[in-house]
This record gives C-alpha cells, structure tokens and sequence, in this order.
C-alpha cells in the first residue's frame, strides 16, 4: 500500500489518495511543518521520516496536476488554496475552518 499525495498548489498543498480514493489533505506551513487533515484526525509532521513513521507506509509526491493550480492565480486562506481572491479572512476555531468573502461587502462566508 502506498498514499498518493497529488499536488494542488506546487510544494504546498496536496490531496492525499489511498488506491484512488481520497483520505485526507496535506499543507506545507511558513513554520516549515507539513499538516495532515482527515476526517478523523489532523496531525504534524518536520520531515517525510516522521510521516512514514506514522503511516507506516510511503507517500508517493505525484506529478498531476489539478484546476486550481491552472488557474491565472491562486490564493491563501490561512494555508488552505483558494481560486479567488479573499476578503475578510477569519478562522473560526470551534469548526477548525478558514473562511472568507469573495468580495469586500459580502456577508456570507
């Protein structure tokens, strides 16, 4: 068994596969630490060692590309990719999301 990790933003951001099927997300933070999101849990990693440790398997860094590094620019919201441009960024930590408007008077997030 070997997790795919597919490439969203170059050296950023991936999706994270298990023959095919989505397990979880994988970011590269400015502290230089990699964070794994699942729905069953989020975990830290400072290297690939520490991730093979963990899953005890492999993680194959994939060449595919997706839509959203296609796009004419790409965006951050508190490490996560976005495809437009955010306005009034915020972080609710009770449901562990980053959100934002698409515009700078828009009331939905």
């Amino acid at each position: 068994m070997t997790l795919k990790a597919k490439p969203v933003l170059k050296d950023k951001f991936w999706i994270v596969e298990n023959d095919g099927e989505k397990v979880g997300t994988m970011s590269y933070n400015d502290e230089q630490r990699y964070m794994f999101t699942s729905a069953v849990e989020t975990c830290f990693f400072d290297n690939t060692r520490q991730m093979k440790k963990r899953f005890g398997v492999d993680i194959e860094w994939g060449d595919a590309v997706t839509n959203i590094e296609n796009a004419e620019q790409s965006y951050e919201v508190h490490g996560f990719p976005t495809s437009v441009k955010p306005f009034n960024a915020l972080y609710d930590i009770k449901q562990k999301l980053p959100l934002f408007t698409k515009s700078e008077k828009s009331k939905s997030l």
